[in-house]
């Protein structure tokens, strides 16, 4: 098993524990009557912290591209280092564009995805 091969194992292996690091807070009950939608700024800011600058959103572009360098995929850009980073920076402007546009639509609509 070639060195590459063995470090993306290796990294599946400990990516369930990378979220059990995680904290969560339980919300009480919603009540309709005390729901205030989030303005702009309120958007921006949860945008920022899930999507824009989440580590979450900087691992599946580490995991992915690592994925996609082991598959060759695409071909023309080599399995290198350049490669790599072309791969990594793909998956995450995919990834930012994708949770962008989703944010986007949802305000446009007036909801709230949390």
């Amino acid at each position: 098993m070639n060195k590459t091969a063995f470090s993306l194992l290796l990294a599946l292996f400990f990516a369930p524990v990378l979220g059990s690091t995680q904290s969560f807070t339980v919300n009480s009950a919603f009540d309709p009557n005390n729901y205030k939608p989030l303005d702009g700024q309120q958007r921006f800011q949860r945008w920022l912290n899930e999507d824009g600058a989440s580590s979450s959103m900087h691992l599946h572009a580490l995991a992915m591209g690592a994925i996609i360098q082991a598959m060759d995929d695409p071909s023309q850009w080599g399995r290198t280092t350049g490669g790599y980073a072309r791969r990594m920076r793909n998956e995450y402007a995919g990834a930012l564009i994708a949770n962008s546009v989703h944010e986007n639509l949802a305000a446009a609509e007036g909801i709230d995805l949390h």
